[in-house]
């Protein structure tokens, strides 16, 4: 008579490692904090009294100068024509520039205290609406505009106040358009930051007002500050990254300061190095203890350099063992036909109980009545670990 063998149904497992986060290094995030943090640098400031650092000072009309010498930094604001600007009537009667008194409000350090007499840059008079004034300044080696000033309305006076700036004079950008936040009494306003002009060697800003509805009716300008944070290259981190072979890899190179373009040298055959986004990435073919890859950053500014140590681990292995039919004493020989990893190590088999079933090679041949559990294995080599039994 013959007997039944039973063959332990195999499942499939599969051979995992614990991922590893890529993380930056305390340095690259110390970077990115102070890249946040520039301090501001004044360029040109104008509170329209102080002389003593070459300025010009105010005067009421029919003797308003229409072009100033900034107070403090280096710039020049132009009311006569001239690089952009309009020509604003300084005449006694319809005047459209005099002055009036000041405030303290935006005040720099040094500016004037005093607020009575000629102490602000007065715009008025209805015919003026859409007029323009231009402060002409430098940006090399800086980025980052701030535009910051004290400004008051009267209830007549221009409701509308359009900024724009330019690198030639000729072709303008809207920065901002101020409206209902113009006061009745001074008040300080910022305008959002400006990029556009970022290292240009000559830079404009305009203002251009609008809505005046009296001879009368007039905005005060004073302590008008142009500031900028001190541009600088990229500062490039020096990044360790972790791999495993098989697995696809990313990484992108930690840089401060806005890069506008990345290299890199000394890249593995598998690495593709993106020269935009400075992005790493590939599928790693072998275990590397540390490829360091140098890595630079470049902006308008220069060029920083780094590197990237990428570490490869050895790559996982499955093995794949389909469930085995049950068998009868007696039955013809069969063959056994799992499936390993990228190592190309053969699967090798082993049977439990040799008095049941044998194995040659990858065939199975049964001897004997009972049961016994077939294991599937695989080993590893440099670049992959054995892969975990299947029985």
């Amino acid at each position: 008579m013959k007997q039944i063998v039973d063959i332990k149904h195999p499942h499939v497992r599969q051979l995992s490692r614990p991922s590893q986060l890529l993380k930056f290094s305390l340095l690259a995030i110390c970077m990115l904090f102070s890249s946040l943090s520039w301090a501001q640098t004044l360029i040109a400031g104008w509170d329209f009294q102080t002389t003593t650092n070459g300025g010009t000072a105010i005067a009421v009309a029919p003797n308003s100068p229409t072009v100033y010498t900034s107070n403090f930094g280096t710039g020049t604001l132009y009311l006569n024509g001239t690089n952009g600007s309009s020509t604003w009537i300084t005449a006694t009667t319809g005047n459209q520039v005099t002055s009036f008194g000041g405030t303290t409000v935006n005040a720099g350090t040094g500016f004037s205290s005093t607020t009575s007499g000629a102490a602000s840059l007065a715009l008025l008079n209805q015919t003026a609406n859409g007029k323009s004034i231009v402060f002409t300044f430098s940006m090399v080696g800086k980025q980052n505009l701030v535009v910051s000033y004290a400004t008051q309305r009267s209830g007549t006076g221009f409701n509308s106040q359009l900024w724009e700036y330019s690198a030639d004079g000729i072709a303008w950008t809207t920065a901002q358009t101020i409206t209902t936040a113009i006061p009745a009494a001074f008040a300080a306003i910022t305008l959002n930051t400006i990029t556009g002009l970022d290292n240009a060697t000559s830079a404009y800003l305009r203002l251009t007002v609008a809505g005046a509805n009296a001879s009368a009716g007039n905005n005060r300008l004073d302590n008008i500050q142009l500031a900028a944070s001190i541009a600088a290259p990229p500062v490039v981190a020096n990044d360790t990254v972790y791999g495993t072979v098989g697995t696809p890899l990313s990484h992108f190179t930690s840089a401060t300061n806005s890069p506008t373009s990345y290299t890199a040298t000394g890249t593995s055959a598998w690495m593709s190095f993106n020269t935009t986004t400075g992005e790493l990435s590939g599928t790693p073919t072998s275990v590397s203890a540390g490829t360091v890859v140098s890595t630079s950053a470049s902006n308008g500014f220069g060029t920083g350099t780094g590197s990237t140590t990428v570490i490869i681990n050895p790559g996982a292995q499955t093995i794949t063992f389909g469930a085995l039919s049950t068998s009868t004493y007696g039955d013809a020989p069969f063959n056994l036909t799992a499936t390993g990893g990228a190592s190309g190590n053969p699967v090798t088999y082993v049977s439990s109980n040799t008095s049941v079933a044998t194995i040659s090679g990858n065939t199975v041949t049964i001897v004997g009545a009972g049961s016994t559990n077939i294991t599937a294995s695989q080993s590893g080599n440099a670049d992959y670990n054995a892969a975990t039994d299947v029985t």
